[in-house]
């Protein structure tokens, strides 16, 4: 010790470290400082999380100069801020050991030995305190780090549930909105369909009615031409018979009365029989009826009988006009049968003919009928309407009535022509008024006729459009339901990707949930790994500073 004492103490180096006022943040100070011969500082910890304040501590031996108000490192890389160094002499014990300057000479005092310096902690206590607070942080850091994954892991299925729920809420909206579109659809189609059908049989209900009304028409038709030939008819047989009473009469005052059955005539040649018409008195001047009239007085021969020839016979469908006359106009009257529009003897009168014609044959008027003209008309049967009075020639073999000799008076003569001429003039209006009635009623059933065929072509023509309306609007109907289909694919389609979009941002996550995991779990691994290198510098710093504590312990006793 007396050695020791008497060896002159190690000059300090220059110190050239930077000085600060106050200890940065997070680096604890040490107070009343000492430097032992091993570089390392021996003081009164404060600010560290890992000793108590103002506990003695020594650390291990530090990397360049010692200096108050400095920020020292150590080997092992811990910084301290070295506050006021401990000055004083009298310090002793670890502390202050050699703490006396070098000029100063001891007080020898032989007979009383060096008192212990106090002991501060251990490097091994040191060491395992900084191993639990490495050991606490590290658990602290897993925990937290376990506690951030955890949140971390819960929010991501809180995201995932929420697109989830959303997903499910977006297709249930757009299968109400696919299913309420398809009921409008279907409601739709089935308005139109019912109005369809409506207008179909409204339709027929008006086709209906107005076939009704043609058919009623056509039999008022029928009914009033059956009722004006039956008139024609009736007054025809009226007029007739006025004329048969009147040629009776005029034959009477021309002829006188005939003979009684009793008078027989003494035969004579045959001759023809002369004709007396009212439409020309018989095709002379009034000087050639007295001649008529005397040649009329001769006795007629007796009839010879005809052979009988066969009758030809009309053609199916075509109607057979008997004693027919032509008119003046180049018409057919006659008395019709075989007719679906006339009853069979109806009088009638046709339309201009385009030939000439002939009993036995067909004719064909300028409108296209056709019809079968059976026996002509002769004079002193057809008479009045359709003929002459007295016109025509009799037969040859017919049986004259006897006459009496014409009287020679020419006044007479003419009074009765005149009256004749009269009579047929009458006749022959009556004949006009008729055909021109006939004509006008053929005119007018010619024009029903063709306003019920324009008729018949209009509502054919309105069919047709609805039917045209009605296949157009089937064939919308048909695009319409397409279009749906077509639509209702591509939202399946849409639904679809968005499901796989879905499924694929779920793998994506489930893949950056196992890198993050797997991130994590490298992490851990990496701060257990620091852990455990911390851990084992700190045993190999704790190595160091017991065989450092030992050394000096061991250079201690040396020393003493």
């Amino acid at each position: 010790l007396s050695d020791a004492l008497k060896a002159p103490k190690a000059k300090t180096p220059t110190r050239n470290v930077a000085k600060a006022a106050r200890a940065p943040r997070g680096v604890p100070t040490i107070s009343k400082w000492k430097q032992n011969p091993d570089k390392s500082i021996s003081g009164f910890i404060s600010g560290s999380t890992a000793f108590k304040e103002n506990e003695p501590v020594t650390t291990s031996a530090i990397v360049g100069n010692a200096a108050d108000n400095t920020v020292v490192k150590t080997k092992s890389g811990s910084q301290y801020f070295l506050g006021e160094e401990d000055t004083s002499a009298a310090s002793g014990g670890l502390f202050g050991l050699f703490g006396s300057a070098p000029n100063s000479a001891p007080k020898p005092s032989p007979a009383t030995p060096a008192a212990p310096a106090p002991k501060g902690p251990s490097a091994a206590e040191i060491a395992a305190e900084r191993r639990q607070q490495a050991a606490q942080a590290a658990a602290a850091a897993a925990e937290e780090r376990k506690q951030a994954q955890a949140a971390a892991a819960a929010e991501r299925a809180k995201a995932a549930e929420e697109r989830k729920q959303a997903q499910i809420e977006a297709k249930r909206i757009a299968d109400e909105k696919r299913k309420i579109a398809a009921e409008e659809v279907a409601a739709k189609r089935e308005l139109q369909a019912k109005q369809r059908r409506e207008a179909q049989e409204e339709k027929q209900r008006q086709i209906e009615a107005q076939r009704a009304e043609r058919e009623a028409r056509e039999e008022e038709r029928k009914n009033n031409a059956a009722a004006r030939a039956k008139e024609d008819f009736a007054r025809y047989q009226m007029m007739v018979e006025s004329d048969k009473k009147k040629l009776a009469e005029d034959k009477a005052k021309l002829f006188g009365k005939p003979k009684t059955p009793e008078t027989k005539e003494a035969p004579a040649p045959s001759q023809p029989s002369p004709t007396f018409s009212l439409f020309g008195l018989g095709g002379g001047s009034p000087d050639e009826k007295e001649e008529v009239v005397e040649a009329a007085s001769a006795p007629a021969t007796k009839a010879v009988p005809a052979v009988k020839a066969k009758v030809p016979v009309a053609p199916r469908g075509v109607a057979t006009i008997n004693k027919w006359t032509l008119n003046s106009d180049n018409t057919i009257s006659g008395f019709i049968s075989g007719s679906a529009d006339f009853k069979d003897g109806a009088p009638v009168t046709t339309s201009p003919l385009s030939g000439k014609p002939s009993s036995n044959t067909v004719v064909q008027t300028k409108s296209r009928s056709k019809y079968f003209l059976g026996e002509e008309s002769s004079g002193s049967e057809g008479g009045g309407l359709f003929g002459g009075l007295f016109g025509g020639q009799q037969a040859a073999a017919s049986k004259p009535a006897p006459v009496k000799k014409a009287t020679n008076d020419p006044q007479a003569a003419r009074k009765e022509a005149q009256a004749a001429a009269a009579a047929a003039k009458k006749a022959n209006q009556e004949e006009a008024r008729q055909a021109a009635e006939a004509r006008k009623q053929a005119q007018i059933e010619a024009a029903a006729a063709k306003k019920a065929k324009q008729e018949e072509a209009r509502q054919a023509a309105e069919a047709r459009k609805q039917a045209q309306i009605e296949a157009a609007e089937a064939k919308k109907a048909k695009q319409e339901e397409a279009r749906l289909a077509a639509e209702a694919r591509k939202q399946a389609q849409i639904e679809a990707a968005e499901a796989k979009k879905a499924k694929q941002e779920e793998a994506r996550q489930a893949a950056a949930a196992r890198k993050q995991a797997q991130l994590e779990a490298a992490a851990a691994k990496k701060a257990k790994q620091e852990e455990a290198r911390q851990a084992a510098e700190a045993r190999k710093q704790a190595q160091i500073e017991a065989a450092e504590a030992k050394k000096a312990k061991q250079e201690e006793a040396r020393l003493a």
